[in-house]
């Protein structure tokens, strides 16, 4: 899982899932309803995972690893509803 600054949050890292961690202590920090709270410089930012994940990857290589990623998945649950086995292996995330 690769963890990368978020800008102008560098106190903080994300994941291409929207997960946050501190970079510091590396714990993980969770959400407030469907929101994270993180304070920075004694200032509150309240931002979605979604918004957190395009100001840490930002550029469109990552619509496209999150359309290879939401593939992989709906192929699984396809297998996996029609009771084949041939997806045995976990699923890596991108």
């Amino acid at each position: 899982m690769e963890w990368r600054a978020i800008p102008g949050l560098e106190a903080y890292e994300a994941t291409l899932t929207g997960h946050v961690r501190r970079r510091d202590t590396r714990h993980r920090i969770s959400r407030v309803g469907n929101y994270y709270r993180l304070h920075v410089n004694g200032q509150l930012h309240k931002l979605s995972p979604g918004d957190i994940v395009t100001l840490a990857f930002p550029g469109p290589e990552v619509v496209e690893r999150l359309r290879a990623r939401v593939a992989e998945l709906e192929m699984a649950l396809r297998q996996a509803r029609e009771g084949t086995n041939t997806a045995t292996a976990p699923v890596a995330s991108p």
